[in-house]
């Protein structure tokens, strides 16, 4: 979709599918009294630096 706009705006990509296995393999294992090892979960996202970017101002 960010690729259409007139302007594209740069987006972050989450693995959403990754989230939705990882979150109910969690929930089964709380359903069925296994202790959590972690209370984080942190997945690989990307950004994706389209034409809504610039370059910082420098001083002058």
């Amino acid at each position: 979709m960010c690729d259409i706009l007139s302007t594209p705006l740069t987006s972050v990509n989450q693995p959403a599918y990754e989230m939705g296995k990882v979150s109910a393999s969690i929930l089964i294992d709380m359903i069925n009294g296994v202790p959590q090892k972690e209370d984080r979960v942190e997945l690989k996202s990307s950004l994706h630096i389209r034409k809504s970017v610039a370059p910082p101002k420098t001083n002058l």
